[in-house]
């Protein structure tokens, strides 16, 4: 048998040449797709573009309050385009990549509204959704049709992608950056390369990816090992690059308040506990797409064992194609993206806090591992098991596509918020989407408080703690919440105040003398200065 595949030293394919066709020429479209991995992106692209852009204009997504994340992003950049820089003006929990990638935006709404700004922004991150799928494919596009295939859809039309690419979310972020710093590293041969230059491009594009959110670190993490094996130079470049990406961002932030970005991005985000803590029988079943079946899982051994079983097929599939062909095991992509699976997935079972969309960073390194154990089953029952794959994953767009579809049309939030407050009115919220909307947010101006992050600031002044029943006897949580409320309009909550375990007698005395509730409105409690 004519073999070109290259291994390492320990047996490991690292590479293999482009499929060639009957003709003897390699199959490939433009610059050295092959043909079926070509049309499977371009399709899938097309597809979850699609999806989203019907979810953001028929469902009412780019107009609608859905998440609370997105409009304290976009709020960061309003304050960034007016010169008020995050942990010396206001607190924020967050590294400032995207205070910085959101500028541009907020000088758009400057230009217009802020209304058209805020949805331009959320327009952009769905391209940026778009774009993961085109460079994931790419990764990829050397392996077996039905391998492409399976990382493809299981990677687009996840429940956690879909849930992280519709707005403002640093998932996608993060899933940008990591899939750049692996195509520079892997190339589409899944060796890791032996360019130092490479290494080094890598590592700034990994210390950018970083300045989003800290969680960017744990790529660089696996990825030190690759970089080790190739050497001294490799691991230099890779390690400066990282820290030159992650420092030509925050260092300037850092030397204007070292302090306060020490405490507020490193500490609070180390030390930092919720009230409602999401069970691990949760956490298990989303990172599995299974977000809507937790409720049919009686206990957390249900999504153990699933993910025992998973675990058991990968397994399988490596020894079954080690004793097929022992210099076919996995290749370099192959491990890293395992690696990361455990790391990442690790953090996201031990980490205090788990929101929905926190799996669709998981998700491009699962669908990696699916995809590779995809192509090691294959000659088991290649026909057979082929068609069981197209029609699985046939079946998993389906499903996913009428999730979008069959959901109800995204109320307007702003209606209430036009009718009770006047432009000019300073509203401060736990949620600043519909503010945004409503063209009402100002907290910019001189006369409003610089509170952009309701949950970010207990965080910060609470030790770790925000929403729970220890702040509302906090006395700087407290003094906070009275500053705050001197100086607004408005307040909007997610809850009424009966239900804030985070408020104290004073601040409810205050809140009852000089606020009204004048309006609730699609789950939004709003409240007026009497």
């Amino acid at each position: 048998m004519n073999r070109t595949d290259m291994t390492d030293a320990q047996g490991v394919l690292i590479g293999s040449d482009p499929p060639v066709a009957a003709n003897g020429k390699a199959d490939e479209v433009g610059r050295g797709w092959p043909r079926p991995a070509f049309w499977l992106t371009a399709t899938t692209a097309l597809a979850l573009g699609l999806l989203l852009i019907y979810k953001g204009v028929r469902l009412g997504v780019f107009q609608g309050q859905n998440e609370i994340d997105d409009g304290l992003y976009y709020g960061e950049g309003v304050l960034l385009s007016h010169g008020l820089l995050p942990y010396r003006s206001y607190i924020d929990v967050q590294p400032p990549g995207i205070a910085l990638l959101m500028a541009p935006f907020a000088l758009l709404g400057r230009v217009t509204d802020n209304r058209i700004g805020f949805e331009v922004a959320r327009i952009f991150f769905v391209i940026v959704g778009v774009v993961n799928v085109g460079l994931l494919g790419r990764l990829v596009r050397r392996r077996h049709w039905v391998g492409v295939l399976v990382c493809l859809v299981t990677f687009a039309f996840f429940v956690d992608t879909r849930t992280a690419d519709h707005t403002i979310l640093l998932e996608s972020l993060l899933v940008l950056g990591t899939l750049l710093g692996f195509l520079t590293v892997f190339g589409d041969t899944e060796i890791a390369t032996s360019s130092a230059t490479r290494w080094l491009t890598a590592g700034v594009l990994l210390g950018l990816t970083t300045s989003f959110k800290l969680w960017g670190v744990f790529p660089m993490i696996v990825l030190l090992v690759f970089a080790a094996s190739r050497g001294r130079r490799c691991l230099a470049h890779f390690v400066g690059g990282g820290i030159g990406g992650f420092g030509v961002v925050c260092l300037p932030f850092f030397l204007l308040a070292p302090a306060k970005f020490v405490r507020e991005v490193i500490v609070t985000q180390a030390t930092r506990s919720h009230l409602g803590f999401v069970s691990e029988k949760f956490r298990l079943m989303n990172l599995l797409g299974g977000t809507a079946q937790v409720r049919f899982a009686p206990s957390i051994w249900v999504p153990v064992a699933l993910w025992v079983i998973l675990a058991l097929v990968i397994l399988g599939s490596i020894l079954y194609a080690r004793r097929v062909d022992p210099n076919r095991t996995f290749t370099n992509l192959d491990a890293c993206a395992m690696a990361c699976v455990v790391v990442v997935g690790a953090s996201f079972l031990l980490a205090p806090e788990f929101q929905s969309h926190y799996g669709g960073f998981f998700t491009p390194f699962l669908a990696l591992v699916l995809s590779a154990t995809a192509v090691r089953l294959l000659p088991l029952a290649r026909p057979l098991l082929t068609v069981a794959i197209v029609v699985a994953m046939l079946g998993f767009f389906l499903m996913s596509a009428h999730d979008i579809v069959d959901k109800q049309k995204e109320p307007l939030p702003t209606a209430a918020l036009d009718r009770l407050f006047p432009p000019s009115a300073c509203v401060i919220s736990e949620a600043y989407a519909p503010v945004i909307l409503a063209n009402r947010y100002n907290l910019y101006r001189s006369q409003c408080p610089r509170i952009l992050d309701v949950d970010g600031a207990e965080l910060t002044d609470g030790n770790g703690s925000s929403h729970s029943a220890s702040d509302a006897t906090d006395q700087k949580v407290q003094s906070d919440w009275l500053g705050w409320l001197h100086r607004a309009d408005g307040l909007v909550l997610l809850a009424p105040v009966s239900k804030q375990v985070d408020i104290g007698t004073a601040v409810r005395t205050y809140l009852h003398t000089h606020f009204s509730l004048a309006a609730v409105s699609d789950g939004l409690f709003i409240y007026r200065r009497v």
